[in-house]
């Protein structure tokens, strides 16, 4: 039960996390969306360099928690909880999995009165096989909790600073024997009462180093995007793109390069759901989505050739899809009807073309940055103003990267300056998120979002 008595406790630490975060920020304030902790091994005095674990919370925009995924230091997913709610959003379950598991568990949650909250654990059968009763206090926080399977197992008792901040766990079997007894200090609090960093401690000895960063909606971080729900360390991830009003990501998620699957997710208050495979799409090499998410555009592998295809949605779904009869791949919707792209010219050119029913009609409206070597994967601004792309020079690394260009002309007469590369690491499927909030891009195997001011470009847009 030592994994089920953590996550349960894991639950309560964010209900509680909630309704302190409430107490200590001001309301005009965002609420934090996303919050993810490093676990460093310290072991006699030495702290290791590197996180043996990471727990990212992920936050709907109304404060609510809507899940949370412990991961390795691989970022392979060890334990994913989901939040269930009703109609008034009041948390009346969750769906989990643990190590070893390969199907979703079940447990229901449900309030006796405002100072006792009963959770039950649900077999295959429907039937309750574990239940934990959480006493609460005035501030809706858990000071203790009482284990019962066939009879009472034991019972966690938990203790807080003035701050509301955990300071000591431990729990106490049916015999009275106190195990896995910890406490925590905390080496740095913000002025708004979050905690930076802490040490876990037990039997007198520090064990372990936790560090703590959050985001709110409007503060995109920099790393890896959406790990455990969109980035992910048992597959590679490629090929990003969302709809203009950030409600829908389409990319490929893959274990073989040349086949690989398209998902879309949708994103509800705030935070992106599960993906989803689209079942005509599990065997393409990339894609994007339109701006209004209407239709895919996308390639498959065949040999030497990317043939590429136009999927349509109507009432609701997606229609089969039809070949547009040249080939090609990387794609960015520049809007609903202008498309850039990479074709196989010179090792690999930029494109640019106007789409009309089934028809793709090229121009030469990128044409000038295509050299003898490779050029793939552009991303061109909706109004214009600048191209972001890959270039790939066979041993000349300072040609090995993400290049941008700013347009100084207009958008039908372009004068495009010379690129400049980005400062960061090689990677392409570049996509700008919203009025130049962040920028998205692939390594091969990670979706990594960068803040936009981070590029310290030399101009403004």
């Amino acid at each position: 039960m030592g994994i089920r008595i953590y996550l349960l406790f894991t639950v309560i630490t964010m209900i509680v996390g909630c309704a302190q975060s409430e107490k200590i920020q001001p309301e005009e304030e965002k609420a934090i969306s996303l919050e993810k902790i490093a676990y460093y091994k310290y072991l006699d005095g030495i702290l290791d360099s590197l996180p043996y674990q990471y727990k990212v919370t992920y936050t709907y925009d109304n404060g609510k928690p809507y899940r949370w995924i412990d991961l390795d230091s691989l970022g392979s997913i060890q334990t994913d909880y989901i939040y269930e709610y009703d109609s008034a959003w009041v948390q009346t379950g969750a769906k989990y999995i643990e190590p070893g598991e390969e199907e979703y568990a079940i447990e229901r949650n449900r309030f006796e009165n405002d100072s006792t909250l009963v959770t039950e654990w649900i077999d295959k059968e429907g039937k309750v096989f574990y239940t934990m009763i959480d006493n609460l206090n005035a501030a809706g926080e858990t000071y203790a909790a009482t284990f019962i399977g066939d009879t009472i197992h034991g019972r966690d008792s938990t203790f807080y600073t003035e701050m509301g901040h955990i300071s000591r766990i431990f729990f106490t079997n049916n015999k009275g024997k106190i195990l896995n007894d910890r406490s925590f200090t905390y080496d740095s609090i913000t002025e708004k009462g979050e905690w930076v960093k802490r040490q876990k401690i037990m039997a007198d000895t520090i064990q372990e180093i936790q560090k703590r960063d959050w985001y709110t909606s409007d503060d995109p971080y920099r790393g890896i995007y959406y790990p455990g729900i969109l980035s992910s360390g048992e597959w590679d991830e490629n090929s990003m793109s969302l709809t203009s009003d950030g409600r829908y990501a389409f990319f490929t998620r893959t274990n073989d390069w040349t086949h690989q699957h398209g998902l879309l997710a949708e994103r509800e208050y705030g935070q992106w759901q599960t993906p989803e495979l689209i079942p005509q799409l599990d065997t393409i090499y990339n894609g994007a989505i339109s701006p209004d998410g209407s239709k895919l555009i996308f390639c498959t592998n065949e040999g030497d050739l990317n043939p590429v295809w136009l999927m349509e949605k109507k009432g609701g779904q997606w229609q089969d899809p039809y070949s547009l009869g040249i080939s090609g791949g990387y794609f960015h919707w520049v809007s609903d009807t202008e498309i850039a792209y990479y074709v196989h010219d010179n090792k690999g050119d930029l494109a640019f073309a106007t789409l009309s029913g089934n028809t793709l009609s090229p121009t030469n409206y990128l044409a000038s940055f295509n050299t003898p070597s490779t050029e793939f994967s552009p991303y061109l601004d909706p109004e214009k103003r600048f191209v972001m792309f890959t270039r790939y020079v066979i041993d000349d690394i300072d040609q090995q990267g993400i290049f941008l260009s700013r347009n100084t002309g207009t958008s039908s007469q372009p004068q495009w300056e010379d690129p400049i590369k980005l400062n960061l690491p090689y990677g392409w499927g570049s996509f700008v998120v919203g009025d130049l909030e962040a920028i998205l891009f692939s390594d091969g195997k990670d979706i990594y979002q960068v803040p936009w001011k981070d590029l310290e470009l030399p101009f403004q847009l």
